[in-house]
């Protein structure tokens, strides 16, 4: 995957996410314990701490997560999923709301620092990728069957088809106000704008 797409794709899910977590804020049904949980744990995870400790420690955790996940209900799994649209769409709803409070001048400032942490993500993403590589494992996540996501992302869930994902596009959308959608326009512009006067590209 090169540079461009990779950066198109992560604006793309960032701008899905925030309309998903959106809708779980206004929906908000009641979450499952063993979810929360679960989710609680993911969350950490994706922290130093959890990545200053020895790497036995850690597989032997993430093992453990896969298969207590590998248990939920469908239900379950589906609340985990919601539970980190949730988050991440409020993420991106206060990153969003943060560069519209700026003044003009301080956007670009601002923009600046989204885009170098983009591109950080990157780099950390490509190093991950070409390490498993080299280790020989197909999955990149030191054997077993399942793909681990960040937090709410469930594994071994077969594709979803045409219909589906454009029903669940249609339904964010009708989810969202108009000013927040013109807000995420603009700011998404503004951004791929950014990127082009870098010489990142889009």
């Amino acid at each position: 995957m090169n540079k461009r797409h990779w950066t198109v794709g992560v604006i793309a899910i960032a701008a899905v996410a925030l309309i998903g977590g959106l809708i779980w804020w206004w929906t908000c049904p009641e979450i499952d314990a063993e979810v929360q949980e679960i989710f609680t744990l993911q969350t950490q995870m994706f922290s130093d701490e959890f990545r200053s400790r020895p790497e036995a420690e850690r597989q032997q955790l993430l093992t453990d997560l896969r298969a207590r996940r590998d248990q939920l209900s469908e239900r379950q799994q589906r609340q985990l999923r919601e539970l980190g649209g949730q988050e991440r769409g409020q993420r991106m709803q206060q990153q969003i709301q943060a560069y519209f409070d700026l003044s003009p001048k301080q956007r670009r400032a601002y923009l600046d620092q989204q885009i170098h942490e983009m591109e950080q993500r990157r780099r950390q993403f490509a190093s991950r990728a070409n390490g498993a590589g080299r280790a020989g494992s197909p999955q990149g996540r030191g054997g077993g069957g399942r793909g681990w996501g960040g937090p709410g992302q469930g594994g071994g869930r077969g594709p979803r088809t045409d219909e589906q994902r454009d029903d669940f596009k249609r339904r964010r959308l009708d989810s969202t106000t108009p000013k927040q959608r013109a807000q995420m326009s603009e700011y998404f512009a503004a951004l791929r704008e950014r990127r082009e006067q870098l010489g990142l590209g889009r």
